[in-house]
């Protein structure tokens, strides 16, 4: 097994780790009465890190295997310190969704003591570096550009949820009980857009790059039109009656 598949393979027992230990302690927080805020974009951060990370395996070691670039690799591994830092001073707050405690008080140790968000510090790096540590300058650009434009509205989204505002229009069900926003309210919207990105971005790279397979915009698209989507339909869940 090469020195790349070694590493990604690392990394992707450590996000099915955190998933788990995300879940518990999301179902350990909804059990004291928190709440989950703005779950309509939990998918499209899926969506990203699984692109992200699946198109690392195809790239570095299914098409490769790539050199490894080491001062890279050693800047990733102060990052992995880091991202220990963060997990171990929110404790059995850390998820990887937003969950709010009413009269919690904010945690206010760790790197959170001069950082509001040092998780999100922390994953941005990480998207950004290890392509790097595989010489892949252009799609960790890419992928860092996606990551903070869906941070950008994480960030929103949390924010709001802290400051006590909804997150998204409530709508009225048939018992009269009022309930959060439906996720599925705009299904079609979002695969115009998602599958419009696909199909753009993929035709895009192969017309400018024809030695390409189209793989990468077509992952690319795929997170921006999702990306696309959720913001849209926030928009006007905000700003309908």
């Amino acid at each position: 097994m090469s020195l790349a598949a070694l590493i990604l393979a690392f990394v992707t027992l450590q996000r099915l780790a955190e998933l788990v230990l995300a879940r518990r302690n999301t179902l350990r927080l909804q059990a004291q009465g928190g709440y989950e805020a703005g779950s309509g974009h939990y998918p499209l951060v899926v969506v990203l890190h699984a692109a992200w990370l699946g198109g690392l395996w195809y790239l570095a070691v299914w098409h490769g295997p790539r050199p490894v670039e080491v001062p890279w690799l050693v800047l990733f591994v102060v990052l992995q310190g880091l991202r220990l830092w963060v997990l171990a001073s929110l404790g059995g707050r850390w998820t990887t969704r937003i969950v709010i405690v009413p009269g919690a008080p904010l945690v206010a140790r760790g790197p959170y003591r001069w950082i509001k968000h040092p998780n999100y510090c922390v994953v941005a790096g990480e998207i950004l570096v290890l392509p790097l540590v595989f010489g892949l300058t252009g799609y960790g650009v890419g992928f860092s550009v996606l990551n903070a434009l869906v941070l950008w509205w994480r960030i929103r989204i949390e924010n709001k949820a802290l400051a006590g505002r909804p997150s998204g229009r409530l709508y009225q069900t048939q018992t009269g009980k009022r309930m959060a926003r439906d996720p599925n309210r705009f299904w079609w919207l979002k695969l115009v857009l998602i599958a419009g990105c696909c199909g753009g971005l993929w035709y895009f790279e192969r017309t400018f790059f024809p030695h390409n397979s189209g793989l990468l915009g077509a992952v690319i698209g795929l997170v921006l039109g999702a990306f696309m989507a959720t913001v849209y339909e926030d928009y006007i869940d905000q700003n309908s009656d």
